[in-house]
């Protein structure tokens, strides 16, 4: 018997704010990967958290995706989220879904995997081979 053992994807602030947008299809994350299971960074959460006290439309959808991160599991990392997510990406044991080109990039060049949206659909940019 074959266990199919799902693939951890660590989420972006970047892409739970952008998630907010009844236009993108989350569905599209699955069709693109099969089984995942997603998880939110403790730092990521506290990046949201600092967002959302803001009174403007950004701290509103961050608010939001606050509430839709709270129905995930979380992942542990000290420091600034984007240097928990390019290391844990660079391992090759997780992929990093993220709409932040700069971080994309630093993944990439680590050799990780990332998951983006593009035309509100899931696109995965494959590790680079050095």
């Amino acid at each position: 018997m074959r266990v199919e053992r799902k693939l951890l994807v660590l989420l972006d602030t970047s892409i739970l704010m952008h998630l907010s947008d009844p236009s993108v299809r989350i569905e599209s994350l699955w069709e693109a990967l099969g089984k995942v299971q997603l998880c939110v960074p403790d730092a990521v959460r506290a990046e949201l958290e600092k967002i959302s006290r803001s009174r403007t439309k950004r701290g509103r959808i961050a608010k939001f995706a606050l509430e839709y991160a709270s129905s995930l599991p979380s992942y542990p990392g000290q420091g600034k989220a984007d240097d928990i997510l390019a290391e844990a990406a660079a391992s090759g044991e997780v992929a990093v879904a993220t709409m932040d080109h700069e971080l994309i990039r630093r993944i990439r060049s680590a050799g990780g995997t990332v998951i983006t949206f593009r035309s509100n659909r899931a696109a995965v940019v494959k590790r680079d081979r050095i």
